[in-house]
């Protein structure tokens, strides 16, 4: 028995590693989408001409910086 927790180490740890596996994947995911959200709405929003950027009061250079204030829960400039 003392072999067998040398080797495959106390009871419950094949457990753990199987959930930081689980967390691991899914902090991974949760990245991705987040990536992939933020490069749809930097393309979205780089589609629309600089009249229409203008009148949502965002500069064509601050683009990502809007998102990335969208996407943090920040409202990138004061609201008037």
């Amino acid at each position: 028995m003392f072999v067998f927790h040398a080797i495959a180490g106390p009871s419950g740890t094949h457990r753990r590693t199987g959930n930081n596996a689980a967390a691991l994947f899914s902090r991974a995911k949760s990245r991705f989408l987040l990536w992939r959200r933020r490069r749809k709405a930097v393309a979205a929003l780089e589609a629309l001409s600089d009249r229409s950027l203008q009148d949502m009061g965002i500069a064509r250079s601050e683009i990502a910086a809007a998102v990335d204030a969208h996407l943090q829960g920040a409202a990138p400039y004061p609201t008037r």
